[in-house]
């Protein structure tokens, strides 16, 4: 190899370092989005049934354990 190939085999090396380094701040910033939305999705979940207790004064289990004791057909929910 001359030295012009030499530069030029350095070069394209250097911008498969660049394509590889951009995929993977992309997937990361992809893994980040997902925890995100996660996070979202269960703080949602909480404040909801933190408001169905506030409505109702009962949480989710103590209504299917008093439906039970009554013999009330328990429907999913």
């Amino acid at each position: 190899m001359n030295y012009n190939n030499l530069l030029l085999f350095a070069d394209n090396q250097d911008e498969g370092q660049m394509v590889d380094n951009e995929m993977e701040e992309k997937e990361q910033e992809k893994k980040d989005e997902y925890k995100k939305s996660t996070v979202c999705v269960q703080e949602t979940s909480e404040l909801y049934e933190e408001l169905q207790i506030r409505v109702t004064g009962e949480q989710k289990n103590d209504r299917h354990e008093m439906r039970e004791r009554l013999s009330i057909p328990v429907a999913e929910t």
